[in-house]
């Protein structure tokens, strides 16, 4: 048995929405929406190789800050995102995709004030 990712359908739910602040965490699956939106649209490419610009490195939580200039995927980079919350890896991101296009389309869905 294998699923048809194509007619599956996404959903969002956050919960507490009053609970928490608006950042990273909700950032992160924004950028990750959009990232994998601009992929079934043909604008970027999940396995497209990008090196890191010493210029994007952020410190706080993440190993990206740490390594050199390492050639990733952007798939990896969206990794290093969600699982470790690595601030370089957003900033790759966010670049890559343009914040603009990552909040026009929360605004889109409603979202506009996470």
């Amino acid at each position: 048995m294998s699923k048809d990712f194509a007619a599956a359908e996404v959903r969002w739910a956050l919960m507490y929405p009053d609970v928490y602040e608006v950042g990273q965490p909700n950032q992160g699956l924004a950028i990750l929406y959009e990232l994998y939106l601009q992929a079934q649209e043909g604008r970027v490419k999940l396995d497209a190789a990008k090196v890191l610009d010493r210029a994007q490195a952020a410190g706080g939580s993440g190993v990206l800050f740490e390594l050199g200039t390492p050639t990733l995927a952007l798939r990896d980079y969206a990794v290093l995102m969600i699982v470790l919350s690595d601030n370089t890896a957003t900033n790759v991101l966010i670049e890559t995709l343009g914040m603009a296009n990552v909040t026009s389309r929360m605004r889109a869905l409603g979202l506009g004030e996470t």
